[in-house]
Formats: structure tokens, sequence, C-alpha cells
């Protein structure tokens, strides 16, 4: 196990780390899949990436996770296009990184972390779980 200072001082030279639960499973059988990211230049590469990789479909919507009209609008093309909405994977998010003092971290950034976090999160949820409760099994 590495020790608290290897871990803060590797920080700034290492990339982060995510779990993504079931993620081999859901691409290897050959599920559809809507990229729902801010970043478009990133999102539109790893639509590319997963239509080339897997015999799936993969499409990139510009989202910002903290406005309701944008979920709701990247709801109504997953089930437009395909049919349904089976799987949801709501794992954007944001913070401070490690590097910064903790005086600079303004209200603004913590509310926008709020915004994306938590909010984000749970109206993903909401409008996800409305449309497959709506659904056939």
């Amino acid at each position: 196990m590495a020790s608290e200072e290897s871990k803060s001082s590797n920080r700034s030279t290492t990339l982060w780390t995510a779990v993504v639960t079931g993620g081999a499973s859901l691409a290897s059988s050959s599920t559809n899949v809507l990229i729902a990211d801010v970043n478009d230049r990133d999102g539109l590469a790893l639509a590319e990436e997963v239509k080339h990789k897997f015999s799936a479909e993969a499409v990139f919507q510009l989202v910002d996770v903290s406005c309701e009209d944008a979920l709701e609008r990247m709801v109504k093309t997953v089930v437009d296009r395909w049919g349904r909405l089976d799987y949801a994977a709501n794992v954007a998010g944001t913070g401070e990184t490690v590097s910064q003092e903790e005086q600079s971290i303004t209200v603004d950034a913590v509310n926008k972390a709020f915004a994306i976090n938590q909010r984000g999160t749970r109206l993903c949820q909401e409008i996800e779980a409305e449309q497959m409760m709506s659904q056939d099994p």
C-alpha cells in the first residue's frame, strides 16, 4: 500500500482512476450507448472508439447534467433512437483538485460541484427511472 506522502506526490503526475461497474459486460453484450458529457471533443472520440471496438451503436450528445431540460432531451434521444433505456451509469462529476489550496475554493466552485455531483445525479436517476418504469420489461 502506498504511503500518504507518495500518494499525494504522485497525484500531479498520474491519471485519475475510476470504476465502471458492469462495463465489460455492457460492452460485450452489444449494448448501444449514448455518451453524454460537456466535453464534446473527448465525447465524440469515445463514441467513435466504442463503435469501432464493439458491435454496438454509440453516439455523443453534449449534456450538462445540472440542467434538467438537457437530461430530458438526453433520454428522449435514447428512446427516439433505440426505443428504450435499459441501463444508466451516472458518473459525471467535478470537484477541486488535490493541488488546490483550501482558501482558493470559492462558493461558486462548491455550488457548481453540488449542481453536478448531487443534483445532477439525482435528476439523472429520476428522469431515467421514469422512462425505464414506463417500458415493458
